[in-house]
């Protein structure tokens, strides 16, 4: 098992041995990620970003909960279901930043990660970070998976033997630094919360490490 709080804790701007180590690891459980598959797994980014969304949303419907409790005991079962929904909320972009840490391993994309932080100083309430930025972040994500889209289909080429690979590295270049803003978003998105993304990140992919490999329809 790869030491991952080891991995993550030596991570500065440069994410390129994070994103092998992901890679290795989606290999090793059985699933393929190539440039012949790269749409696909950039549209399942775009489905984790719904359970981001998805997670907001319940954790603002808890606040509004807590608000209008009326024993105690009201308030405890909408204050554990908070905690709940705020931990499914960081763990969907930490589940953004493992599907574009195994693109970018996987494709040998050189990726960066710069944490976004959209929250100023004075925005320390958790709910106040969670209503004004949530979707602000998970519209920017999409808007940002569009152009690396867009930019895919400028990068591919078919060779005669079907074998689909990169025929420009200058886009190569351009979809690296989408997929950073990316991970910058997504890391911000934890920072915002008090969290530290890294942290995350090596929780999220011990936890992986331990699960077996899937069987099945692989993605």
């Amino acid at each position: 098992m790869r030491d991952w709080e080891k991995i993550v804790a030596v991570l500065d701007e440069d994410a390129g041995e994070i994103a092998k180590k992901t890679a290795e690891w989606r290999e090793e459980k059985g699933f393929e990620t190539s440039w012949d598959n790269f749409a696909e797994k950039l549209m399942l980014v775009v489905t984790e970003v719904s359970e981001v969304n998805e997670g907001a949303d319940a954790a603002i419907l808890s606040f509004q909960s807590i608000s209008n409790a009326r024993n105690s005991d009201m308030l405890k079962t909408h204050a554990d279901a908070l905690t709940k929904h705020v931990d499914n909320y960081v763990e969907e972009w930490i589940d953004v930043m493992v599907r574009v840490m195994d693109l970018a391993g996987s494709c040998n994309i050189p990726v960066a990660v710069n944490p976004r932080s959209l929250a100023d100083e004075t925005d320390t309430q958790l709910e106040v970070v969670l209503v004004q930025y949530s979707h602000e972040r998970s519209r920017e994500v999409v808007r940002l998976l569009s152009k690396g889209m867009e930019v895919f289909r400028d990068i591919v080429l078919e060779d005669d033997e079907g074998v689909v690979k990169p025929q420009d590295w200058h886009h190569v270049d351009e979809m690296s630094q989408w997929l950073s803003a990316v991970l910058g978003i997504a890391a911000g998105g934890v920072n915002d919360l008090g969290r530290s993304w890294k942290n995350e990140y090596a929780r999220k992919m011990i936890t992986n490490e331990g699960r077996k490999p899937k069987h099945g329809r692989q993605r």
